[in-house]
């Protein structure tokens, strides 16, 4: 990565701040088209089945202030739009949804994809880490799919959910994790260094592109790092779901009453 008189262009993990973002946007923007064929290949086709399960689980513990009226759903990096899909069949048609994402070809994607389902909803482009669109306490639940290693600043991001989460509000993710300990450790850490970017290629994405995958995870907080962070934000961790051998961990978290 050698430039102009010997400089040396950063890797992608070594870029900060602005540079950083534009590296993450263009990434994305590069796999869109390809992107939910590589999350089945990445998952084995089980990502769909684990949003589900946590999303169930979070639901038992959402508080009934609705009043009545419908509930308020936002889905940060949503990317083509699979969380808030599971939102619309799980809540039903009155639900008011919103998709948020910072790349403009997925909400494309996820838009083409409402026509054909039928499943009205609001996609909007933006950044997670300021959600200033909307009013404090104004949903009900928030969601983020796989999306949080790929955030520049991921306290403000969860400081964000948090605010505009009403009292007693959930917020659900899903992300890749590195397991703390255990025999499958090594094998988790192989299949993630070295399968996973073949089988993105195999799923018409870039080798290189999907590399960046295993980078983020190797600099995400793990399980406790990722509660801990909850915490600090006023979000209270109420349960931590574990799958694919302990490789993807879904967070389910409350706003403080």
């Amino acid at each position: 990565r050698e430039g102009v008189r010997g400089y040396r262009m950063p890797s992608p993990e070594e870029l900060t701040g602005v540079q950083r973002a534009a590296y993450v946007r263009s990434l994305f923007t590069r796999v869109a088209p390809h992107y939910d064929l590589a999350n089945a290949f990445i998952t084995g086709g089980r990502h769909r089945a684990w949003r589900r399960k946590t999303l169930k689980r979070a639901l038992a513990h959402l508080s009934d202030r609705t009043d009545g009226r419908p509930i308020r759903g936002l889905d940060l990096c949503c990317g083509t739009g699979d969380y808030l899909f599971l939102l619309r069949e799980i809540l039903g048609q009155d639900a008011r949804l919103v998709g948020l994402d910072f790349c403009e070809p997925m909400i494309r994607v996820a838009v083409e994809r409402t026509r054909h389902a039928g499943a009205e909803a609001v996609w909007l482009r933006g950044d997670a880490t300021d959600l200033s669109l909307f009013r404090d306490a104004t949903f009900d639940l928030a969601t983020v799919g796989f999306g949080l290693r790929n955030v520049i600043d991921l306290p403000a991001a969860l400081r964000e959910a948090a605010r505009v989460l009403r009292p007693g509000g959930l917020f659900v993710s899903m992300e890749l994790t590195r397991p703390e300990r255990g025999p499958l450790r090594p094998v988790i850490f192989a299949y993630l260094r070295w399968l996973l970017p073949f089988l993105a290629n195999l799923a018409k994405g870039g080798r290189d592109d999907y590399l960046w995958l295993r980078r983020s995870l190797e600099t995400f907080p793990g399980i406790p790092g990722l509660s801990k962070l909850l915490e600090s934000s006023g979000l209270e961790v109420l349960e931590v779901c574990r799958f694919g051998v302990g490789a993807v961990a879904g967070h389910i978290a409350r706003r403080a009453e």
